[in-house]
Protein backbone atom coordinates (compact mmCIF):
# COMPACT_ATOMS: atom_id res chain seq x y z
CA UNK A 1 0.00 0.00 0.00
CA UNK A 2 1.34 3.77 -1.12
CA UNK A 3 2.67 5.78 1.69
CA UNK A 4 -0.38 8.21 0.30
CA UNK A 5 -3.13 5.70 1.22
CA UNK A 6 -1.81 5.02 4.48
CA UNK A 7 -1.87 8.15 5.45
CA UNK A 8 -5.16 9.26 4.31
CA UNK A 9 -6.29 5.12 6.21
CA UNK A 10 -4.57 6.10 8.88
CA UNK A 11 -6.80 10.24 8.96
CA UNK A 12 -10.17 8.40 8.57
CA UNK A 13 -9.29 5.96 11.38
CA UNK A 14 -8.45 9.31 13.84
CA UNK A 15 -11.00 10.84 12.43
CA UNK A 16 -13.54 7.97 13.32
CA UNK A 17 -12.50 7.69 16.82
CA UNK A 18 -12.69 10.94 17.59
CA UNK A 19 -16.30 11.24 16.43
CA UNK A 20 -17.04 8.22 18.90
CA UNK A 21 -15.40 10.00 21.48
CA UNK A 22 -16.96 12.97 20.76
CA UNK A 23 -20.09 10.77 20.74
CA UNK A 24 -20.17 9.16 23.97
CA UNK A 25 -18.52 12.66 25.48
CA UNK A 26 -22.11 14.52 24.63
CA UNK A 27 -24.25 11.45 25.54
CA UNK A 28 -21.76 10.92 29.05
CA UNK A 29 -24.63 11.56 31.51
CA UNK A 30 -27.03 8.48 29.89
CA UNK A 31 -23.76 6.37 29.89
CA UNK A 32 -23.10 7.08 33.93
CA UNK A 33 -27.08 6.78 34.38
CA UNK A 34 -27.23 3.08 32.27
CA UNK A 35 -23.56 2.13 34.41
CA UNK A 36 -24.12 2.69 37.78
CA UNK A 37 -22.36 6.30 37.75
CA UNK A 38 -19.35 4.57 37.68
CA UNK A 39 -16.53 6.58 35.29
CA UNK A 40 -14.48 2.99 34.58
CA UNK A 41 -17.57 1.16 33.46
CA UNK A 42 -18.37 4.07 30.76
CA UNK A 43 -14.28 3.78 29.91
CA UNK A 44 -14.75 0.20 29.39
CA UNK A 45 -17.54 0.25 27.26
CA UNK A 46 -15.57 2.98 25.12
CA UNK A 47 -12.51 0.67 24.97
CA UNK A 48 -15.64 -2.39 23.28
CA UNK A 49 -16.83 0.06 21.37
CA UNK A 50 -13.23 1.17 19.91
CA UNK A 51 -12.33 -2.42 19.74
CA UNK A 52 -15.29 -3.32 17.97
CA UNK A 53 -14.92 -1.19 15.05
CA UNK A 54 -11.17 -1.87 14.98
CA UNK A 55 -11.85 -5.80 14.15
CA UNK A 56 -15.04 -5.47 12.17
CA UNK A 57 -14.37 -2.87 8.94
CA UNK A 58 -18.24 -2.76 8.10
CA UNK A 59 -18.63 -1.08 11.41
CA UNK A 60 -16.12 1.22 10.49
CA UNK A 61 -18.00 2.07 7.58
CA UNK A 62 -21.35 2.63 9.64
CA UNK A 63 -22.86 6.20 10.56
CA UNK A 64 -20.95 7.35 14.14
CA UNK A 65 -23.86 8.57 15.71
CA UNK A 66 -25.55 4.88 15.08
CA UNK A 67 -22.72 3.23 16.47
CA UNK A 68 -22.74 5.35 19.65
CA UNK A 69 -26.29 5.16 19.98
CA UNK A 70 -26.34 1.47 19.77
CA UNK A 71 -23.07 1.26 22.31
CA UNK A 72 -25.74 3.14 24.62
CA UNK A 73 -28.51 0.77 24.07
CA UNK A 74 -26.48 -2.44 24.91
CA UNK A 75 -25.34 -0.85 28.38
CA UNK A 76 -28.99 0.58 28.92
CA UNK A 77 -29.85 -3.14 28.66
CA UNK A 78 -26.62 -4.20 30.73
CA UNK A 79 -25.76 -6.72 27.35
CA UNK A 80 -22.08 -6.26 26.90
CA UNK A 81 -20.66 -6.86 22.94
CA UNK A 82 -17.08 -8.03 22.81
CA UNK A 83 -15.61 -10.86 24.72
CA UNK A 84 -18.59 -11.18 26.85
CA UNK A 85 -21.20 -11.84 23.37
CA UNK A 86 -24.22 -10.86 25.21
CA UNK A 87 -25.05 -8.85 22.39
CA UNK A 88 -23.65 -7.97 18.63
CA UNK A 89 -22.84 -4.83 16.91
CA UNK A 90 -24.48 -5.38 13.25
CA UNK A 91 -23.86 -3.00 10.20
CA UNK A 92 -27.07 -2.63 8.42
CA UNK A 93 -27.19 -0.11 4.99
CA UNK A 94 -25.04 2.08 6.71
CA UNK A 95 -26.38 2.16 10.16
CA UNK A 96 -25.16 0.41 13.12
CA UNK A 97 -28.10 -1.62 15.24
CA UNK A 98 -27.37 -3.12 18.85
CA UNK A 99 -28.91 -6.91 19.00
CA UNK A 100 -28.87 -9.14 21.72
CA UNK A 101 -27.27 -12.30 21.88
CA UNK A 102 -28.62 -16.22 23.11
CA UNK A 103 -26.12 -15.35 25.75
CA UNK A 104 -27.65 -12.15 26.41
CA UNK A 105 -30.99 -13.25 27.01
CA UNK A 106 -29.51 -16.15 29.42
CA UNK A 107 -27.72 -13.33 31.31
CA UNK A 108 -30.60 -10.91 31.51
CA UNK A 109 -33.12 -13.87 32.65
CA UNK A 110 -30.76 -15.22 35.20
CA UNK A 111 -30.45 -11.69 36.27
CA UNK A 112 -34.15 -11.29 37.07
CA UNK A 113 -33.45 -13.78 39.95
CA UNK A 114 -36.67 -15.75 38.35
CA UNK A 115 -34.95 -18.38 37.64
CA UNK A 116 -31.93 -20.86 38.47
CA UNK A 117 -30.39 -22.32 35.26
CA UNK A 118 -31.76 -21.57 31.40
CA UNK A 119 -29.89 -22.99 28.05
CA UNK A 120 -30.06 -23.85 25.25
CA UNK A 121 -28.66 -26.66 23.05
CA UNK A 122 -28.76 -27.55 19.18
CA UNK A 123 -30.23 -31.09 18.21
CA UNK A 124 -28.11 -32.46 14.98
CA UNK A 125 -29.64 -35.42 12.89
CA UNK A 126 -27.46 -37.82 14.46
CA UNK A 127 -27.84 -36.97 17.89
CA UNK A 128 -30.40 -39.45 20.29
CA UNK A 129 -33.40 -36.76 20.87
CA UNK A 130 -36.57 -37.48 22.05
CA UNK A 131 -39.26 -35.67 24.45
CA UNK A 132 -42.76 -35.80 25.28
CA UNK A 133 -45.65 -33.07 25.90
CA UNK A 134 -48.59 -33.70 28.47
CA UNK A 135 -48.95 -33.96 32.02
CA UNK A 136 -45.54 -35.64 32.45
CA UNK A 137 -43.47 -33.80 30.12
CA UNK A 138 -39.80 -35.17 29.63
CA UNK A 139 -36.83 -34.31 27.11
CA UNK A 140 -34.02 -36.61 26.37
CA UNK A 141 -31.01 -35.51 24.42
CA UNK A 142 -27.52 -37.48 24.09
CA UNK A 143 -25.23 -36.01 21.41
CA UNK A 144 -23.91 -38.13 19.10
CA UNK A 145 -20.04 -38.72 19.09
CA UNK A 146 -17.92 -36.95 15.82
CA UNK A 147 -19.92 -35.41 12.91
CA UNK A 148 -23.33 -35.17 13.69
CA UNK A 149 -24.65 -34.61 10.98
CA UNK A 150 -26.96 -31.22 10.25
CA UNK A 151 -28.92 -29.41 12.78
CA UNK A 152 -32.41 -30.51 13.50
CA UNK A 153 -33.44 -28.79 15.94
CA UNK A 154 -33.35 -26.63 19.00
CA UNK A 155 -34.70 -26.35 22.73
CA UNK A 156 -34.76 -24.78 25.60
CA UNK A 157 -34.59 -25.84 29.00
CA UNK A 158 -35.22 -23.62 32.40
CA UNK A 159 -34.76 -24.53 35.90
CA UNK A 160 -36.89 -22.07 38.33
CA UNK A 161 -36.32 -21.32 41.78
CA UNK A 162 -38.25 -23.41 43.54
CA UNK A 163 -36.66 -26.25 41.39
CA UNK A 164 -39.41 -26.86 39.31
CA UNK A 165 -38.44 -27.01 35.23
CA UNK A 166 -39.62 -26.47 31.85
CA UNK A 167 -38.70 -26.82 28.38
CA UNK A 168 -39.49 -25.79 24.92
CA UNK A 169 -38.12 -27.51 21.50
CA UNK A 170 -38.34 -25.92 18.05
CA UNK A 171 -37.53 -28.17 14.89
CA UNK A 172 -35.67 -26.50 12.34
CA UNK A 173 -38.47 -25.13 9.87
CA UNK A 174 -39.92 -23.53 12.96
CA UNK A 175 -36.73 -21.60 13.27
CA UNK A 176 -36.52 -20.99 9.94
CA UNK A 177 -40.03 -19.43 9.33
CA UNK A 178 -38.36 -16.63 11.87
CA UNK A 179 -35.39 -16.49 10.25
CA UNK A 180 -37.21 -15.26 7.08
CA UNK A 181 -38.80 -12.31 8.78
CA UNK A 182 -35.41 -10.88 9.15
CA UNK A 183 -34.17 -8.11 7.98
CA UNK A 184 -30.52 -8.27 7.60
CA UNK A 185 -29.53 -11.42 5.56
CA UNK A 186 -25.82 -10.55 5.83
CA UNK A 187 -26.10 -10.53 9.73
CA UNK A 188 -25.41 -13.22 12.35
CA UNK A 189 -28.49 -15.22 10.60
CA UNK A 190 -25.27 -16.16 8.09
CA UNK A 191 -22.47 -16.04 10.23
CA UNK A 192 -23.71 -17.26 13.31
CA UNK A 193 -26.94 -19.59 12.34
CA UNK A 194 -26.79 -21.97 15.13
CA UNK A 195 -26.30 -19.08 17.74
CA UNK A 196 -29.37 -16.90 16.28
CA UNK A 197 -31.33 -20.58 16.21
CA UNK A 198 -31.28 -20.62 20.27
CA UNK A 199 -31.81 -17.44 20.37
CA UNK A 200 -35.07 -18.07 18.43
CA UNK A 201 -36.26 -20.62 21.31
CA UNK A 202 -35.06 -18.84 24.18
CA UNK A 203 -37.10 -15.93 22.93
CA UNK A 204 -40.24 -18.17 22.94
CA UNK A 205 -39.90 -19.44 26.49
CA UNK A 206 -39.05 -16.72 27.74
CA UNK A 207 -41.96 -14.54 26.47
CA UNK A 208 -43.87 -18.14 26.89
CA UNK A 209 -42.73 -17.94 31.22
CA UNK A 210 -43.20 -14.46 31.75
CA UNK A 211 -39.55 -14.18 33.02
CA UNK A 212 -39.85 -9.92 33.92
CA UNK A 213 -39.82 -6.72 32.79
CA UNK A 214 -36.31 -6.18 31.62
CA UNK A 215 -36.18 -9.65 29.14
CA UNK A 216 -39.61 -9.04 27.77
CA UNK A 217 -38.28 -5.08 27.03
CA UNK A 218 -35.08 -7.49 25.39
CA UNK A 219 -36.99 -9.28 23.21
CA UNK A 220 -39.49 -6.65 21.95
CA UNK A 221 -36.11 -4.78 21.16
CA UNK A 222 -35.03 -8.05 19.37
CA UNK A 223 -38.38 -8.63 18.16
CA UNK A 224 -38.74 -4.93 16.31
CA UNK A 225 -35.05 -5.49 14.39
CA UNK A 226 -36.17 -8.45 13.07
CA UNK A 227 -39.22 -7.58 11.65
CA UNK A 228 -38.47 -4.07 11.23
CA UNK A 229 -35.86 -2.24 9.19
CA UNK A 230 -33.17 -1.16 11.48
CA UNK A 231 -32.59 2.81 12.47
CA UNK A 232 -30.68 4.01 15.19
CA UNK A 233 -32.75 4.63 18.14
CA UNK A 234 -31.48 7.89 19.20
CA UNK A 235 -30.83 11.22 17.25
CA UNK A 236 -27.31 12.45 18.90
CA UNK A 237 -26.87 15.89 19.77
CA UNK A 238 -25.41 17.36 16.72
CA UNK A 239 -28.32 16.09 14.67
CA UNK A 240 -31.00 17.67 16.59
CA UNK A 241 -29.27 21.25 16.47
CA UNK A 242 -29.31 21.24 13.05
CA UNK A 243 -33.17 20.02 12.98
CA UNK A 244 -33.50 23.41 15.09
CA UNK A 245 -31.37 25.59 13.21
Amino acid sequence: MATTELQKQEKQEIGLRTHLEDGMQKNATQFMAALGNDPSKVERWKTLLMMAVYRNPDLAECDPGSLVASTLEAAQFGLEFGPKQHSYLVPFKGKCTFLPSYRGLIHAAKRSGETKDIRAEAVYEKDAFEYELGLDKSLRHKPAIGDRGVLAAVYAVVKFADGTVDFEVMSKSQVDHIKGKSNSPKGPWTTDYDEMAKKTVIKRICKRLDMGDQVASIISYDNHYEEVAPAPQMRMPEAIEEAKA
